[in-house]
């Protein structure tokens, strides 16, 4: 695994990573304890869109980051969702950048 990005603030953690041949977003939103990792459609700059999440109040950063992904897998409290990726791939992802950092 290879970090390309990694941003925090006193809500999220956004790391971009090439992982296992693809990019992959992992996003952590620690106000409503949610998880996502995304595969995106095409190439993305989270610069561009951390930036744009610092410099606007009303912007919603997950929105528009994840409308640019097919494959996600998103987890709130009790409920998982998978589309095209999986629980388990999530918590590897997760593990594999707590060692990381």
């Amino acid at each position: 695994m290879k970090i390309k990005n990694r941003f925090e603030d006193e809500r999220y953690i956004l790391v971009c990573a090439n992982w296992e041949g693809s990019e992959f977003i992992y996003f952590k939103d620690k106000l409503q304890n949610t998880e996502t990792l995304a595969i995106p459609s095409k190439p993305l700059d989270p610069k561009v869109f951390w930036r744009k999440h610092k410099e606007d109040e009303s912007y919603c950063l997950p929105c528009e980051l994840f409308l640019h992904c097919d494959s996600k897998v998103m987890t709130a409290d009790n409920v998982i969702v998978e589309w095209g990726l999986t629980l388990e791939r999530l918590n590897r992802f997760k593990t594999l950048i707590e060692k990381i950092d």
